[in-house]
């Protein structure tokens, strides 16, 4: 499942926001998947990978939204 699928995204969006979406709620996704990237990053890292090229675009469009 990636983190991008919109039903995996509304998910994620009602169990954090449980009253209500805020009107930012893009700023927050756009948090959260820098964050999964980043740490997928680093766990792949530490595993012994080296997957950083693969794992640019997706930290850039993050920080784009941002």
């Amino acid at each position: 499942m990636e983190l991008g699928e919109p039903r995996l995204q509304r998910a994620m969006l009602d169990a954090y926001f449980p009253a209500g979406v805020p009107a930012d709620a893009s700023l927050h996704m756009a948090n959260h998947h820098l964050l999964y990237m980043l740490l997928a990053l680093v766990f792949e890292y530490e595993g012994g990978g080296d997957w950083l090229h693969e794992r640019v675009p997706g930290i850039e469009a993050a920080l784009a939204t941002r």
